[in-house]
């Protein structure tokens, strides 16, 4: 009988941790940490992110997340690492003007993403950044950008509006 239970609690314990795998089960915290020296604060009741501080964020920092909406990167910033938002449910993006390099893959499978504006001293934007962001419409790039690396924009599918 002891073994029964053990067993079911086991299964049920597998269960439960497969399902939050699967679908990303965990909530953002209203303020933290997404990089050596970058930090967050978002607001749940609208979805917004906010990231300020100074350097890189971190890779895949916000991998995956369906809580996020709308993402605002400030000045500080200087690089957005591989995969940071790579697979999240974000619909807008505003790139401060600190930030120089969008790593690779950044904003891969973002679907849901309708508009990015890139601020003017991003200089390298890297292979697959928006690549099967198969929803974006608009995106302004900066000035300053020198480089645009394969497949940037393969399977943006709905781009219509593209201005550097």
């Amino acid at each position: 009988m002891k073994t029964a239970k053990k067993l079911a609690l086991i299964a049920i314990t597998v269960v439960l941790l497969t399902v939050c795998f699967v679908f990303g089960v965990s909530a953002l915290n209203a303020t933290g940490k997404c990089g050596k020296n970058a930090t967050y604060t978002f607001d749940s009741a609208t979805g917004e992110l906010v990231i300020s501080g100074t350097g890189a964020i971190a890779a895949e920092a916000f991998y995956q997340n369906q809580e996020i909406k709308n993402v605002i990167i400030g000045d500080g910033i200087t690089e957005i690492g591989v995969d940071a938002f790579s697979g999240s449910s974000i619909t807008s993006i505003c790139i401060g003007d600190g930030v120089t390099t969008i790593c690779n893959n950044a904003f891969r499978s973002c679907n849901t993403l309708t508009s990015a504006t890139i601020g003017n001293s991003v200089t390298s934007i890297g292979d697959s950044t928006f690549y099967y962001c198969t929803s974006l419409i608009s995106v302004t790039i900066g000035n300053s950008v020198a480089t645009i690396d394969d497949y940037a924009f393969y399977y943006c599918t709905n781009l219509t509006n593209l201005t550097i």
